[in-house]
């Protein structure tokens, strides 16, 4: 394909130098590389642009994630799009900075089969390198016997974001592996409840990308989320020397 080429092994750390320019935002696709079995350059497939000096990358697995693309460079955009075209199965979404999904997306969309399910103009990215250390009253790492209350506060988040009903035994099975490995921090009241929930995702290089966090519709706009949120900062900057980071999304008002 002109323009772009599949990175080998060899070419690992080619890789991990292009997303290593911005560690925060590029951290999943960073912990893809770094993690993939050391035959293969990530656990997915990373294409590169052959256009530039310093290459713009595009991850595809589940998910397509640009890394380092400038908005504006129309043909990596295009053969970026064009190699998406051909996926099959198709991805689940186009996910990274905005430039750089509409660049790739505007291009693909003539060829895609079905309209978008929903795009996001406005889902800010934040990044935090300061230390938590403030008591911790209320949440804890959740187990595999809150499997079954998790799952119900894990199923509201995920229809409020994405609005649809997750797939029941995958989505189950996340949630599973994420409580047996302690990466799910809860408010747990004393029926069981979960009253607030945080889930660890990617992490690499010192930072650690933070997801499905919800507060039950019941406690929201009482300010509570702040002094939960730093309980849960803390446990997790106790376990780990990391650098936290999230996206929001702007339909959140509160």
């Amino acid at each position: 394909m002109s323009g772009v080429v599949r990175l080998r092994p060899a070419d690992r750390e080619l890789a991990l130098m292009a997303v290593r320019q911005n560690p925060a935002v590029n951290v999943f696709v960073n912990s893809r590389i770094q993690n993939a079995l050391r035959n293969r350059v990530a656990d997915g497939e990373v294409w590169a642009s052959t256009s530039t000096i310093n290459p713009s990358l595009l991850y595809v697995g589940g998910n397509a994630v640009p890394v380092e693309l400038s908005g504006g460079d129309h043909q990596v955009e295009m053969a970026f799009a064009a190699l998406l075209a051909e996926e099959l199965p198709p991805i689940g979404s186009i996910v990274g900075p905005i430039t750089a999904v509409n660049g790739i997306w505007e291009k693909l969309e003539p060829a895609w089969p079905t309209p978008a399910r929903l795009i996001r103009q406005s889902q800010p990215y934040m990044a935090s390198t300061q230390r938590f250390n403030v008591p911790v009253n209320r949440v804890r790492w959740g187990n595999i016997t809150d499997l079954s209350d998790y799952f119900e506060a894990a199923e509201d988040m995920f229809k409020s974001e994405v609005g649809m009903t997750p797939p029941t035994i995958s989505f189950q099975s996340r949630i599973s592996t994420s409580l047996r490995n302690e990466q799910s921090i809860g408010w747990f009241d004393t029926a069981g409840r979960v009253n607030f929930k945080l889930d660890l995702g990617a992490q690499a290089d010192g930072w650690l990308q933070l997801q499905g966090i919800w507060l039950h519709p019941d406690l929201r706009g009482q300010g509570l989320s702040v002094g939960l949120m730093q309980e849960a900062f803390t446990l997790i900057q106790r376990r780990f020397d990391s650098k936290l980071c999230l996206y929001v999304n702007d339909f959140n008002l509160a």
